[in-house]
């Protein structure tokens, strides 16, 4: 079973795709697609919006899970939110259009599904997790493949 695993950023998105359980997992791709430097937001968007559809028919995943940012962020970075809101809109859309089961949250509903005792401590170390190795010393890569782990089965 393939699953998915999104981390937007303001500029673009981070995604990753992962095959097996959380037992047996297996890493697939890790890819940042980048929004396109216009000054034109609907065409940004539309470009994402394109490229994650296209990505998700290449990889026909069964579920994914999309990580939301934490709720105690600083007010300072309101325009850099509101800009990842409307980007994981454009991925949560996409993933309903081409019927991929959606599950969404932060770092603690990762936990959750895991069963992790700690997700940010892996995230930080660059270990991995459940025999996947981080291939990237980019944060939100790793969230993006940490995403996808939480997504897959537990298989145990």
């Amino acid at each position: 079973m393939k699953v998915i695993g999104y981390r937007a950023e303001k500029d673009g998105i981070h995604w990753a795709v992962v095959e097996g359980t959380q037992a047996e997992p297996k890493l697939v791709v890790c890819e940042y697609i980048r929004a396109p430097e216009i000054n034109d937001e609907a065409q940004s968007l539309h470009y994402l919006r394109t490229r994650v559809l296209a990505d998700i028919a290449r990889h026909a995943p069964v579920k994914s899970f999309v990580r939301y940012p934490e709720t105690n962020r600083k007010q300072g970075a309101v325009v850099s939110a509101d800009s990842r809101s409307r980007i994981e809109g454009i991925i949560l859309q996409a993933l309903a259009e081409m019927k991929v089961r959606v599950v969404t949250g932060v770092i603690s509903r990762i936990k959750a599904m895991t069963g992790l005792d700690d997700p940010r401590d892996l995230l930080k170390n660059g270990t991995g997790v459940g025999g996947l190795t981080f291939p990237s010393k980019n944060l939100s890569c790793r969230e993006a493949i940490l995403s996808a782990f939480a997504a897959a089965e537990k298989g145990d």
